[in-house]
């Protein structure tokens, strides 16, 4: 039943706020650091790190809803599958701030299944700028997946806090913080070490995030060197957006493409009774009528008829069909509300 509610909220479930203010207290941002959330959500956790702080904030958001609650309070968010409709610039984020849908994808024929922790954290991994920090949000079991573990044990300074009891309880979530950055053989290994040894370890054993404050001598910064320059797009278009970019196209291309209104065409020469009554029978003349005293509102129309006729040989019976092209034009009387039909 777990699995069924959280799929029905696309595997969300949104980082507590006591845990983003814990992580908040423990970090210092540049002037003009980027922060990405591939699983924005209504965008709470990014508007809480970058409140009272001069940086660039970007998320991603499958469910309209929340996605629309996020662009209110993010200054760039894309409507989007993270995995599957996103283009994001490698080393182009200073904060990745990673919490996952907790879930298998169930794969396809030509691919085996795999959880979707390890499938963001496997394409947004690229993204870290040299120097720039990873925030990883998943339960403990989700280091046991050899891939995860040979990521993260490419972090410099990395350090695991699990959540405090009345959270911990839920999914069992531990917070995996490191930074980017070229490190040594020894420090490889002392990482898998670290992330190997913690699965087995009791609870009590594992610091919370109520201690990171304490844990931390000195707040960890995070870098703005990413660049100015970078892709941050996805395939999915969102019509409402698209509209106020395309309006002026659509207008424009009916002016050229619209018949000419007919009160704006003048003749060279002055029109016959031939023409005057085309004119009329197609509907370019319709109107009100006021002469002589009548006041007449006038339609003219073109329809097709069909005539049927039979013709004999010594052989067959022939019945033929032929289209034309019948004129009328009405006139209503306002007066006397009589009607009339000249064809």
């Amino acid at each position: 039943m777990a699995r069924l509610a959280s799929q029905e909220k696309l595997g969300y479930y949104k980082t507590p706020e006591k845990i983003v203010n814990q992580i908040k207290s423990c970090i210092r941002f540049d002037p003009g650091a980027r922060i990405l959330d591939p699983c924005c959500g209504k965008g709470e956790a990014v508007s809480i790190l970058s409140a009272g702080n001069p940086v660039e904030t970007l998320g991603i958001e499958l469910e309209k809803g929340r996605y629309e609650k996020a662009g209110q309070c993010i200054h760039h968010v894309l409507w989007a599958d993270a995995i599957s409709e996103t283009t994001v610039s490698n080393r182009s984020i200073d904060l990745l701030f990673l919490n996952p849908p907790y879930d298998m994808d169930e794969g396809s024929d030509t691919q085996e299944s795999e959880r979707f922790e390890y499938q963001f954290l496997k394409k947004y991994f690229r993204t870290l700028s040299r120097n720039s920090i990873l925030i990883y949000i998943v339960p403990l079991k989700t280091l046991r997946i050899e891939g995860v573990r040979d990521l993260l044990s490419n972090l410099a300074d990395l350090n695991i806090f699990r959540f405090p009891d009345d959270e911990f309880e839920i999914f069992n979530q531990v917070l995996v913080i490191g930074k980017q950055k070229v490190i040594t053989r020894k420090i490889l290994n002392e990482n898998l070490a670290k992330l190997q040894d913690i699965i087995w370890q009791e609870k009590d054993e594992i610091p919370t995030t109520g201690e990171m404050k304490d844990f931390y001598q000195s707040p960890v910064i995070v870098p703005s060197i990413s660049g100015k320059n970078y892709v941050f797009k996805a395939l999915r278009i969102d019509p409402e957006e698209l509209l106020p970019l395309t309006s002026d196209l659509k207008n424009r291309f009916f002016s050229r493409t619209s018949p000419e209104n007919y009160t704006d065409i003048h003749p060279l020469m002055p029109l016959r009774q031939g023409h005057l009554a085309m004119l009329l029978a197609a509907g370019y003349v319709n109107g009100e009528l006021i002469q002589n005293g009548k006041h007449l509102i006038i339609k003219g129309a073109v329809k097709r008829v069909a005539e049927v006729s039979d013709e004999s040989t010594e052989t067959h019976n022939i019945t033929k069909t032929k289209e034309k092209v019948k004129i009328s034009v009405r006139s209503l009387d306002m007066n006397t509300g009589e009607i009339e039909e000249i064809e």
